[in-house]
């Protein structure tokens, strides 16, 4: 009996190896060589009050949802009756809401 080196369906196999391979790195390569050039944006005064609005909320156990929608309406209503910037006016609220102790809604 004669037989070859060579097995049948080598090179396919290696092939449909590479493929997926070359897939994942091609994508990994991708995802971190473009964002180098980028900088992230620089969260502004309004969302900064808004994160310290969520975080009191969450660290003291009371209801998320519900102060974030106060905060929101509270801003809106500064915004609207006093001519405040987004930004003065979710300072002023953050503040007024984080330093009062039972300002932040209880949630159930």
């Amino acid at each position: 009996m004669r037989t070859t080196g060579f097995r049948l369906g080598v090179t396919f196999d290696r092939r449909a190896r590479w493929l997926p391979c070359a897939a994942v790195l091609l994508a990994f390569a991708a995802g971190t060589l473009l964002p180098v050039g980028t900088t992230p944006a620089r969260p502004t005064a309004a969302a900064a009050a808004f994160d310290s609005i969520y975080y009191n909320a969450l660290l003291s156990g009371r209801d998320t949802d519900a102060a974030m929608r106060k905060a929101h309406y509270l801003t809106g209503s500064l915004m609207q009756h006093f001519g405040m910037t987004r930004s003065e006016a979710a300072a002023e609220v953050a503040r007024t809401m984080i330093m009062r102790s039972g300002a932040l809604c209880a949630g159930g």
